[in-house]
């Protein structure tokens, strides 16, 4: 399925999410200064679809991510228009990531002159890992629909037990969601950036000074925020999700360098990539607890076993037992091995 994700897209948001499309009650459109707004998603713990930063400016429109599913692109293009007749002229992908750029020809399609910005290596990857992993997601996605849909037949999950009313409610809901993505995404077109940067570019929109700044890697290695200084509003992306970190494939020392960069902007409002705003300490903590264990001299395996994060579990995913198995598996599970391993300099299993 989405390979190389921080989280399984498409069946964590039927896990984690009951609907798989956005009607009007799925998501608030927040005002949080002059022309800024975001389209914010309200599903706990967190919606699989990002949150998008809408900027509007003197004569144009300045939009964060595109979203995955071209009916969201739609949906929050639908609202940008109760917002203003003005054109979106800029397109920002905080990353590569499929919920974050598969959307881009969509607004393309509504205003020909955009330009889609980002990282030079998130062009690079978009059209390596995202785009250019369709085929194989959508031949994947296919087995995993199969699977579910005998879930529902039979009525028994893939340990042989009943399943409960919550259960089959999440079995419908992957059907959902996999039937959807199935739908839309075999008629993307590739649509990548056509701007890019390596550090720091930026935009003077009349009256509006908006900075899209990489501050180095850490969910993946084109990362950027998108930061207007006056209004102390930062996008950040990926770089902070809550309640349960994306943590597979990332780069965990540097990941803590640069959130504390991110913390270093004068910023009152944090519009993060998908969630309500998280502690930025927790990855300095993950690498900490890491390199306690290598210079004590512990084995991959007994750190595993050591550094299991519970103190963080409680505090973020609560009571929830869903929430929980989440943030074991995709963020404990993969960051701590990965944290590990670029501690110790070794080859990492999963690339980005």
């Amino acid at each position: 399925m989405l390979r190389d994700m921080m989280l399984p897209l498409m069946l964590a948001a039927a896990l984690l999410a009951p609907q798989p499309s956005p009607p009007e009650d799925a998501y608030d459109v927040v005002r949080f200064a002059d022309g800024v707004y975001g389209f914010v998603w309200r599903e706990q713990p967190f919606h699989p679809e990002p949150n998008v930063l809408i900027v509007i400016n003197d004569e144009d429109v300045l939009v964060v991510d595109s979203s995955m599913l071209p009916s969201t692109a739609r949906t929050i293009i639908g609202e940008i228009r109760k917002l203003t007749p003005k054109p979106v002229r800029y397109l920002v992908n905080t990353h590569w990531h499929d919920d974050h750029v598969f959307g881009n020809g969509v607004f393309r399609d509504q205003w020909p002159g955009l330009q889609v910005i980002s990282h030079v290596n998130t062009r690079i990857d978009a059209a390596e890992k995202a785009f250019g992993a369709i085929k194989t997601d959508l031949e994947n996605n296919k087995a995993t629909l199969a699977k579910y849909e005998e879930f529902l037949r039979t009525g028994k999950g893939s340990d042989g037990t009943a399943l409960t009313e919550e259960r089959r409610r999440r079995v419908e809901a992957v059907v959902r969601m996999l039937t959807k993505y199935g739908e839309e995404v075999p008629h993307l077109r590739e649509s990548l950036p056509d701007l890019t940067f390596n550090r720091s570019l930026t935009l003077q929109a009349g009256s509006r000074t908006i900075r899209i700044e990489h501050l180095g890697r850490g969910n993946t290695r084109g990362d950027v925020v998108v930061y207007l200084p006056a209004e102390k509003i930062v996008a950040s992306g990926d770089l902070v999700v809550a309640p349960v970190p994306f943590g597979i494939g990332s780069y965990y020392a540097e990941w803590a360098d640069t959130l504390a960069k991110l913390q270093q902007l004068e910023a009152s409002t944090i519009l993060i990539g998908h969630g309500a705003v998280q502690h930025d300490w927790l990855l300095t903590d993950l690498v900490a607890r890491v390199k306690a264990g290598i210079a004590a001299g512990a084995t991959l395996e007994a750190v595993q076993k050591t550094v299991t994060l519970d103190d963080w579990k409680k505090e973020l995913a609560g009571d929830d037992p869903l929430a929980q198995r989440a943030f074991d598996a995709y963020f404990v599970q993969p960051a701590v091995e990965r944290a590990y391993r670029q501690a110790k300099g070794e080859p990492l299993a999963i690339s980005q």
